[in-house]
């Protein structure tokens, strides 16, 4: 079984160390990218009208890192998991 479970232990070890790269930066590029649409919202709302404003508010929030990104960083500490479970069973 040990055998059967080294390929997967290196695939998971290269995707998990690729994907966190990804999500941190991401993460930040969409945290000043929602930062920048909230500001744009607050005149739209008080100016423009009430229902784009709302649009922009929820829209900062889903793709700041409180939004999706939280979800996204949920699943890549699972599959982290996984690679350490796969790891402990190889080496002990």
């Amino acid at each position: 079984m040990k055998v059967l479970a080294a390929p997967f232990v290196l695939l998971l070890a290269v995707v998990v160390g690729v994907l966190k790269l990804i999500v941190g930066l991401s993460s930040l590029v969409l945290g000043l990218f929602a930062a920048l649409l909230l500001l744009m919202a607050f005149p739209v709302l008080f100016s423009m009208s009430v229902a784009g404003g709302l649009v922009l508010i929820v829209l900062a929030f889903l793709i700041s890192p409180i939004g999706i990104a939280l979800v996204v960083g949920g699943l890549l500490a699972c599959l982290q998991g996984l690679y350490t479970s796969l790891r402990r069973f190889l080496f002990c």
